[in-house]
């Protein structure tokens, strides 16, 4: 889902900075896209029906993440709406909505965790370039939060909601080292051992 016009102003001013062209990264970092579908669910559906036979369904609450062509960073948006139903002198019911749009995070478009058999290595890629690559002791929603907010530069962020860091959680790729294709492998390890990590 892209819903760009809707973006609350930091959320926009964030993903201006993200630009770039995407062709110079190194092909393997399409395998670490964080899973957008992950990340634009429905929390709270609503369902009503009167005794008259009117029915009324939408979503009260959501996340959706806005992903452009190219563009290296991610943004998620949570929306809440508002149904405001109201009788005409026909007795007609008509239904409007408002909706509040807060910006939840602003993410690399492509971070990853590999496993190398004896840990996890948590990475982001910026400007083609890995970045931050880290040891994970525990893979929780808190670390990840707590991950991004502490090492992260800005315009790096995510809100500390529980029920969002665990979308984020489910988002983020993840695979075991030894079972990538063996160019891609090589030339991952030589990256993260670039920024020091021992793998």
């Amino acid at each position: 889902m892209n819903e760009t016009n809707d973006i609350p102003q930091d959320c926009k001013n964030a993903l201006s900075d993200g630009y770039t062209d995407l062709s110079l990264f190194p092909k393997w970092v399409w395998a670490f896209e964080l899973k957008a579908n992950e990340l634009s669910k429905c929390v709270d559906e609503v369902s009503l029906k009167s005794d008259d036979g009117f029915k009324l369904e939408y979503c009260r609450e959501g996340y959706f993440s806005v992903v452009e062509e190219d563009n290296q960073y991610m943004v998620v948006v949570r929306k809440v709406t508002k149904a405001i139903v109201r009788k005409d002198a026909m007795g007609q019911r008509h239904v409007t909505y408002k909706h509040n749009f807060t910006c939840m995070a602003v993410l690399p478009r492509f971070m990853g965790i590999v496993h190398d058999r004896t840990s996890d290595i948590w990475f982001y890629i910026e400007d083609g370039t890995v970045r931050k690559a880290m040891e994970v002791i525990e893979l929780t929603p808190y670390n990840i939060a707590w991950f991004l907010n502490n090492h992260l530069h800005k315009p790096f962020q995510v809100a500390s909601n529980i029920e969002f860091t665990t979308l984020l959680t489910k988002a983020i790729p993840r695979y075991d080292i030894m079972e990538l294709d063996e160019n891609v492998r090589r030339e991952m390890v030589e990256q993260l051992r670039s920024v020091g990590v021992r793998i």
